[in-house]
């Protein structure tokens, strides 16, 4: 049976290679267990990645770095234990003398991971022990094996939390009142102190049949230490109307997406298909850059390829060839203008009799807002990078290597929003799992910062069709 801690842990080397840092936390950083056993075998294979031109070779090149500092501490002082900064020990596990029995490959890092594991349980309480990974290979021969697996990542940060209002606290609530640390301590002994931008979404039991809208979802905001109500759930101007949230989750999107970027200025959004994250970050997007003016433009940068890599061979140049990649922008620009634009302005000169004439009216419409107010730019030519005043929509991100993550997410520059989204569930390239891609790593690192917001868009929010719904819930 897995659970969320153990004492003793053989990581999978699919879990060092997807983030290295597990070897290099920060001092505060929680333990993951007590003591890593990590095979020595480990180390020859991330050497046979090191000249690998891909994120797995950038990942194996900083393994192999990082073994040979804990290496060269250990022959220094080879008394001690090497401890990593948040205290976890180190311990390396000579698999050579391991009898391999049929069907585990001495070649094979999964058989050497085994192997350790069965060495240590020699020596500590097996209940103690399990192997980390996020491979369905390891896990299943660990389970034909008897060894326990560890989550890689088991407390996922989701940004936003349901909780009990008490009634007697719910009318302090809806007439404007602020919670502060200490009120929240005593409304909700329960619970677990609030972090920087996290969004709280209140249920109570009132049988009034009062629609209360989005005045019962707070937000803990850092600067004024307290939770308070949600200011920018809808569009200033009139002609926006039409786009308001219809869940809470969007509610709580559109908060991030309008909060000025010198109060905000990372937004973290992840969701399965049809939440509307694309959808109403371009609208966001348009909306700051044609009437608010905060923005000077949308910077739009698909995944096409991998940072400084060839973009392919589509035909073009690297605008055109970019724009293939950014088709889901436009389709959302398309339904914005359709929803904020009078028919009668999409006319012309009253001559549109049909949906065809129509429908090419706002083809132009849509081409022409594309070409003034976005800049297209493949993801491999971003590398140096500094993107100022500008709305940034990084999408599909989940595909992304932590090593590109850090640096699409460093081209951030002066009075620009970042919005970084992305499905978890929807990844296509095979060297990442739910918790190692750029997404969910950025997301975990950025957990509770103040100049980031974090927002999970659940299944069950799922708003682009009845259809898209059913298929969320039946193709699994």
């Amino acid at each position: 049976m897995s659970v969320d801690y153990h004492d003793f842990i053989v990581p999978g080397l699919d879990v060092l290679i997807g983030d290295p840092s597990i070897l290099s936390p920060e001092k505060e950083d929680k333990k993951r267990a007590e003591i890593f056993y990590i095979p020595e075998n480990y180390i020859y294979r991330v050497i046979d990645f090191y000249h690998e031109q891909s994120g797995r070779g950038d990942s194996c090149r900083e393994l192999t770095r990082r073994f040979g500092v804990i290496l060269e501490a250990m022959q220094e002082d080879s008394d001690e234990p090497f401890a990593l900064d948040n205290g976890t020990i180190v311990e390396f596990v000579q698999t050579d003398n391991f009898r391999f029995t049929m069907g585990l490959d001495y070649k094979s890092s999964k058989s050497h991971a085994i192997a350790a594991a069965k060495l240590v349980s020699e020596k500590v309480d097996k209940n103690y022990l399990a192997i980390m990974t996020g491979s369905d290979q390891l896990s299943t021969l660990a389970a034909l094996y008897r060894i326990d697996v560890a989550h890689i990542n088991p407390e996922v940060y989701t940004g936003r939390r349901k909780v009990k209002l008490p009634m007697e606290c719910a009318s302090l609530w809806f007439n404007g009142k602020k919670i502060t640390p200490e009120e929240w301590e005593d409304f909700f002994p329960k619970q677990t102190a609030l972090h920087p931008n996290e969004f709280v979404e209140f249920i109570f039991d009132d049988f009034s049949g009062r629609d209360y809208g989005w005045s019962c979802i707070g937000r803990f905001d850092a600067e004024e230490n307290a939770l308070i109500h949600l200011k920018n759930t809808s569009f200033k101007n009139p002609s926006f109307r039409a786009i308001r949230p219809r869940t809470a989750s969007q509610a709580m999107l559109l908060e991030a997406l309008l909060t000025p970027p010198q109060e905000i200025p990372i937004v973290i959004v992840s969701g399965v298909f049809g939440t509307g994250k694309t959808f109403l970050s371009t609208a966001a997007g348009y909306y700051g850059v044609v009437e608010s003016g905060e923005y000077e433009r949308i910077f739009v940068c698909p995944r096409d390829g991998s940072l400084g890599k060839e973009i392919g061979f589509v035909p073009g140049d690297s605008v055109e060839k970019t724009m293939v990649k950014a088709k889901p922008i436009a389709d959302n620009m398309r339904e914005i203008l359709r929803l904020t634009i009078p028919p009668e302005k999409l006319k012309d000169k009253g001559s549109i009799k049909n949906a065809a004439s129509c429908r090419d009216c706002l083809d132009r419409h849509v081409g022409d807002i594309l070409n003034d107010y976005f800049e297209y730019e493949s993801i491999i030519y971003m590398g140096g990078r500094s993107i100022s005043n500008s709305f940034i929509i990084l999408d599909e991100f989940q595909d992304t290597e932590r090593y590109q993550a850090r640096a699409l997410l460093s081209r951030i520059g002066d009075g620009s929003k970042i919005i970084v989204s992305g499905d978890p569930t929807q990844i296509t390239n095979p060297h990442l799992n739910r918790t190692s891609n750029g997404l969910s790593y950025s997301a975990s690192r950025l957990a509770g910062k103040p100049e980031a917001m974090i927002i999970t868009l659940e299944e069950s929010e799922i708003v682009r069709s009845p259809a898209a719904l059913a298929i969320a819930n039946y193709l699994k």
